[in-house]
């Protein structure tokens, strides 16, 4: 059997984090649609006291977004610390002058930009598309407990 909930990379936080923001929302959801008594897995709990599982939720979604803004960067920096290191060491002050240099540049400005538009891209995707999730079903569970707290 697999371990589902593991945190030792950031894949696997973000995996938790988009799958317990989910499951938040749909707990707010079934409890806010209940008439009576909320029941779910042979447990049947009273609407009143059935905020208590979506604050925890959300308490746990607050401490996934640490934990994977935390890994992100810590696996960030494992990857371009030998990226730095190796390019101080190739620092080189030659005076050799090519003539295709402009040319050159040119080519690798053009492959640059490709380049920056896909790492946003997928920036969006990795980083901040999973953390926005996150305080969306917090404050979807903060506004729908408020509410039911109102009603009850």
């Amino acid at each position: 059997m697999t371990d589902n909930f593991d945190f030792s990379t950031a894949k696997q936080v973000r995996k938790t984090l988009l799958i317990t923001s989910f499951t938040g929302i749909f707990f707010t959801f079934l409890i806010k649609n209940s008439t009576g008594n909320f029941e779910f897995l042979f447990f049947k709990i009273p609407v009143e006291d059935a905020t208590l599982i979506t604050n925890f939720i959300a308490i746990v979604i607050m401490y996934l977004i640490v934990v994977f803004y935390y890994r992100k960067e810590s696996e960030y920096f494992k990857e371009n610390y030998s990226k730095w290191v190796e390019d101080l060491n190739s620092l080189s002050f030659s005076t050799s002058v090519n003539p295709n240099m402009d040319e050159i540049k040119r080519i690798l400005d053009d492959k640059v930009k490709k380049n920056k538009s896909v790492s946003r891209v997928l920036k969006f995707i990795d980083t901040i598309f999973p953390i926005l999730f996150g305080l969306l079903s917090i404050l979807i569970i903060i506004i729908y407990n408020f509410i039911l707290s109102k009603v009850c």
